[in-house]
């Protein structure tokens, strides 16, 4: 962890101004700030269709954190880590000017330099963006860099079977699978995290957690906010994409999936999948 720390790290948000960014994303950047979690050396690239200044993106997050939890400083040291860039996502051309830029940034920030790009922008462009980024050699790292760079897509990934093996196939072959990394935030809750530590590493549920001891099971997606600036989203996703095949889904497989070899996120992933492929048979 402390080798990670000490390594600087470029991290390019796509759609930095959007919702997603804007609720869960630059909250967490905040969280991970605050308690130290980031390296000092992390230069946030907001990448945005309009031209925006840096305290325009940052001016709604008091309202994102609990009171107690605000700490102006904090908010400083994000604003003074990040710097806008203003792309047209069907223009080849600002891609490469967008490498440029990043390549200026990584000199700066001397040898062993990690890239990371996040994708907050709606899934229809997914497939797009990563063509661009691709064609445009963004997957490469820079001579001093020391790993390739990433690929990070929330969901939904895709909007059906069909687009979902088309960003795939995208990813691979520009980024391959070691480099793609594909989240739902839900899973970053604590709840949901401790789900597996309580079947699983607890010898008493462990031993009744079976269809002999539990008749039925019933998640509850209680929302705290409504539909507020999402309506596009909506009309495009719709809730059931937004909520049922992501998050619960999710959530419904750790809890009924049978025990994986291990605790480890490819024994988890194939314990989710064999259970998702027999409910469909």
């Amino acid at each position: 962890m402390n080798d990670y720390l000490d390594r600087p790290i470029i991290l390019i948000i796509f759609g930095i101004t959007g919702d997603l960014s804007q609720r869960k994303l630059l909250p967490a950047l905040y969280h991970l700030i605050k308690h130290r979690q980031l390296p000092e050396n992390v230069t946030i690239i907001g990448v945005s269709r309009k031209k925006i200044p840096v305290s325009e993106v940052y001016e709604d997050l008091k309202t994102k954190i609990h009171g107690e939890d605000y700490d102006r400083v904090v908010v400083e040291q994000l604003h003074d880590a990040t710097r806008m860039v203003q792309v047209d996502l069907d223009n080849q051309d600002d891609y490469t000017r967008l490498l440029e830029k990043l390549r200026v940034i990584s000199d700066e920030l001397g040898s062993g330099v990690s890239r990371l790009y996040y994708l907050s922008i709606p899934s229809q462009a997914f497939v797009n963006v990563v063509h661009h980024l691709g064609e445009t050699n963004h997957h490469e790292p820079f001579g001093q860099d020391g790993e390739r760079p990433r690929l990070l897509v929330e969901k939904p990934f895709g909007y059906d079977v069909a687009s979902a093996e088309t960003l795939v196939r995208a990813a691979d072959e520009h980024f391959g699978e070691q480099q793609t990394f594909r989240i739902d935030h839900y899973l970053a809750k604590e709840t949901a995290q401790n789900i597996l530590t309580f079947r699983f590493q607890n010898p008493l549920f462990q031993s009744i957690w079976n269809t002999r001891h539990i008749e039925s099971i019933q998640i509850v997606a209680h929302e705290t906010i409504g539909i507020e600036k999402r309506s596009v989203f909506y009309e495009q996703t719709g809730a059931l994409r937004d909520i049922l095949q992501s998050h619960l889904l999710q959530l419904l497989a750790l809890i009924t999936m049978e025990k994986p070899a291990a605790l480890e996120s490819h024994d988890i992933h194939k314990a989710k999948l064999r259970l998702l492929e027999r409910s469909t048979q």
